[in-house]
């Protein structure tokens, strides 16, 4: 009831969500804590827009915050259902196939820090401006880490996509090689870095990659050995 108590216990409410959530986005954690700190930082997105609703002037900007709940739930539900189907179907759920419910969640994302922004513009004057815009910098300053961040996390792949492409240059040739000699039974040597098992798909090693390959080549086995 204090005066300054609602922006203070905000601001801790906000620092704890914004650390939780960036912690699964500045690294690779195991899916399980990562999993664990994407809902508690949704909890307490929650309790910070539902303390802050009581400013809203009309319904209006209510549903705004209906309409992030309603895309978080759709893509929560997408999730589980696409991975359910995957592990019931195939024994196992690649992460590119959550692709649609992936963009489900950004959309709620998006929904959410509009709605959140709403509440901080209608918050009382008495609070004053100088909060609002200590607040402004600093939201722009954790966006800008963040995705600083996750830009130099995929920057560092780029020399393992260097070598691969090499290498899988290089067995190309050395494939059309043998079957130039006459050779139908290929033998080729793996790659230091492949980008399939990078992508969660099947290797040259395995079919269906391998029976493509076959077909595409012309040959009658392509047999990878260490």
């Amino acid at each position: 009831r204090h005066e300054r108590g609602l922006p203070i216990f905000c601001n801790g409410l906000l620092l704890i969500f914004v650390f939780l959530f960036a912690l699964t986005q500045l690294g690779s954690i195991y899916y399980r804590a990562a999993s664990w700190l994407f809902m508690t930082a949704l909890m307490f997105l929650g309790l910070l827009c539902w303390q802050l609703s009581s400013f809203l002037p009309g319904a209006k900007t209510g549903k705004i915050g209906l309409l992030a709940l309603i895309l978080l739930v759709m893509g929560l539900v997408c999730t589980a259902a696409v991975a359910g189907a995957a592990v019931f179907g195939r024994g196992y759920a690649a992460s590119r196939i959550l692709a649609p419910s992936n963009s489900l969640l950004t959309l709620s994302g998006l929904s959410w820090g509009f709605f959140l922004g709403c509440l901080l513009k209608h918050l009382p004057s008495q609070y004053g401006q100088a909060w609002i815009t200590r607040l402004k910098l600093a939201s722009l300053a954790t966006a800008f880490i963040i995705g600083l961040g996750i830009v130099l996390g995929q920057a560092t792949l780029a020399p393992d996509f260097q070598r691969y492409a090499r290498e899988w240059d290089a067995r190309h040739l050395d494939i059309i090689a043998q079957r130039d000699r006459g050779q139908t039974s290929i033998e080729t040597a793996p790659l230091s870095y492949d980008l399939a098992e990078y992508a969660g798909v099947t290797t040259l090693a395995r079919d269906p990659t391998n029976r493509c390959a076959k077909g595409y080549y012309g040959v009658e086995s392509i047999a990878v050995i260490d």
